[in-house]
């Protein structure tokens, strides 16, 4: 064990180098492997947050490599991958790289373009031909990892399962291997509780999966506190610590928060060289508040250029047209709405993931994790992701859904006046021009909910147009009424003046002729 080593890992998962900090799950695992080792495959489900890619990563990799017996002996080799939306590619990817097939020799650069065409010819047999044909056939067993497999049905807006079919050759491939009896090779599948009934769609993938389901447990939050106690350089208020056992059983999603709380007090006590931390600071007592007291007092600190751009990052990951709280974008779109190249907008994001923590996750067509590189730049098509958005509970984050939702609303509002080919009310004017002036609001928010923006501001400056012009109308006619009317008052005093004056007159000229008559 590496004793100047970090033992937390905060907001990343662990990995296969991170075993020896990888506490209190030792039970699990071993259930764990009783599963795999009886049915060739492991389908680990658990919420969001829960730890499961370290759970495999760090827990069961490492016991594997421990001696642990398959039916090509205790020898095994590795791979882990993504499905993201391009499960074959990324499948091929995987057993491509660095050594996972060969024994002796070296892969080649042609390694990967022979692996998909083998796959496409053979289908669901090609992974078997594969592995026959590998140096490591009764050599060695094969494990594949498949990490979040709800790639396949999370995000339905880029990834259309229904049209393409690499996700059924994908389960093809693992349900003809894991039968196959002469054939090393294993799978574990890892995926969230809200997406695992989805895997029955698929019908022959039903019965391996009710042999091959383990529910991962939540985490004794108690006995990992005792761990990183005997493992940790900084004593731990184990009193105040506890007292979030009770969350994390009832939330089991808060281990994330907690490991997030420990890397910090580790961090604290590296750059104060404290041997001991009596108090954790303001505001953590509750651990679903930890992260975001932290997100809003980061973003306070800010210059004002930086914070506008991952407000914008942020909101750009809300899609108010999706009913489950998931929060992702295409990469172009963002740097389209942020405003930034392509290079600003990758530093932006991987800026964020080096000072505050792992927050934004990728997936590519041809999946690639996320790393600090001065020569990286996400492609256009790349998908961004919020992670851990359970975990945060982040008060302003929620406003800004609220407030995009409010946006999506009138923009669907709109949208569907144009199509009836109706006029709106003045008070629906002064709300489209709120949303034009909008300084979150450009041509290219609306592009994510596949409306045309310009055309919505084009009607809206049209009707604006159009009631200025009913005004001015209905001006000109009050003006011609009030002059109208005028005229006809003026025409009507002189009348009754000249009525008057005639009268008065008559009354003059009958009185002169009364005078005339008495004097006669």
């Amino acid at each position: 064990m590496n004793k100047n080593k970090k033992i937390t890992k905060g907001l990343s998962s662990y990995t296969k180098n991170d075993s020896d900090f990888f506490f209190a799950r030792d039970r699990e695992v071993e259930s764990a492997l009783e599963i795999l080792k009886k049915n060739k495959i492991l389908t680990i489900n658990g919420p969001t947050s829960s730890g499961k890619s370290s759970f495999v990563e760090s827990g069961i990799l490492n016991r594997l490599s421990k001696n642990f017996t398959g039916r090509s002996g205790k020898s095994w080799k590795f791979c882990s991958f993504r499905p993201g939306f391009s499960p074959i590619e990324n499948l091929c990817k995987s057993i491509s790289v660095d050594d996972t097939l060969y024994l002796s020799s070296k892969p080649t650069t042609s390694d990967f373009d022979d692996y998909c065409d083998i796959i496409r010819k053979k289908q669901g047999f090609g992974l078997i031909d594969i592995y026959k044909k590998s140096e490591i056939f009764n050599n060695s067993n094969l494990l594949i990892h498949i990490d979040q497999i709800e790639d396949l049905f999370k995000y339905s807006k880029i990834f259309d399962s229904e049209n393409n079919k690499d996700d059924d050759l994908l389960i093809d491939l693992i349900d003809k291997s894991v039968r196959n009896e002469f054939c090393s090779i294993y799978f574990i599948i890892s995926v969230q509780d809200e997406y695992l009934s989805k895997l029955n769609i698929y019908g022959k993938f039903s019965e391996l999966l009710s042999l091959s389901q383990f529910n991962l447990p939540g985490l004794d939050s108690f006995n990992l506190l005792n761990k990183y106690s005997k493992h940790s350089k900084f004593d731990i208020d184990k009193i105040k610590l506890n007292k979030f056992s009770d969350q994390i059983n009832e939330k089991p999603y808060l281990i994330t928060n907690l490991q997030y709380l420990l890397n910090k007090l580790e961090d604290n006590f590296i750059s104060s060289n404290k041997n001991k931390i009596d108090e954790l600071d303001s505001g953590t007592n509750s651990l679903e508040k930890i992260i975001s007291n932290d997100l809003d007092a980061y973003l306070q600190k800010l210059s004002k250029d930086k914070y506008e751009n991952y407000i914008r990052l942020f909101r750009a990951l809300i899609n108010s047209d999706i009913e489950n709280k998931i929060y992702f974008q295409k990469f172009k779109y963002i740097k389209n709405y942020i405003g930034k190249d392509s290079k600003t907008t990758t530093n932006i994001i991987l800026n964020f993931n080096s000072d505050f923590g792992f927050l934004f996750d990728s997936i590519s067509e041809n999946i690639t994790q996320i790393v600090s590189n001065n020569n990286f730049i996400f492609g256009d098509n790349d998908v961004i992701i919020l992670k851990h958005q359970n975990c945060l509970n982040w008060k302003l984050f929620k406003t800004w859904e609220k407030e995009e939702f409010k946006f999506y609303e009138s923009l669907l509002f709109f949208e569907n006046k144009i199509k009836q080919n109706e006029n709106l009310s003045n008070s629906e004017i002064s709300e489209g021009l709120g949303l034009i002036k909008n300084e979150l609001i450009n041509n290219y928010w609306s592009d994510k909910y596949g409306i045309n923006f310009t055309t919505i501001i084009e009607y809206i400056q049209s009707q604006k147009s159009l009631y200025d012009d009913k005004i001015k109308e209905k001006n000109r006619l009050l003006e011609q009424s009030k002059r109208s009317l005028l005229i006809k008052k003026i025409a009507a005093y002189s009348i009754g003046v000249i009525i008057f004056i005639l009268l008065i007159k008559t009354h003059l000229e009958k009185r002169e002729v009364r005078d005339i008559e008495k004097e006669k």
